[in-house]
């Protein structure tokens, strides 16, 4: 059995937050700190900062910057850091 790596950040599945915490996402990699996004989103930095630590578990990252890495957000592909419903 393979051993608990913090880094691994794949091993979760993006789809798995909310519009909501993907724009939160968005926002700090564009940014980069947790004050300007909570004025952008009326929050206060301790509620982000919550909201960071939620998106973290939920992807199994440690840090913020993993997270973002999780979800493809500026990767040069085109990927936007969403998820989308496949078509049939």
């Amino acid at each position: 059995m393979r051993a608990h790596n913090p880094t691994d950040v794949f091993r979760r599945d993006p789809c798995a937050l909310t519009p909501r915490e993907n724009e939160a996402l968005q926002m700090l990699a564009k940014h980069g700190n947790y004050r300007a996004v909570a004025d952008i989103i009326g929050v206060k930095p301790r509620t982000l900062h919550k909201r960071f630590s939620t998106i973290r578990q939920k992807l199994g990252v440690a840090t913020n910057e993993l997270a973002i890495k999780a979800v493809g957000i500026g990767e040069s592909d085109g990927a936007s850091g969403s998820c989308r419903e496949a078509t049939i």
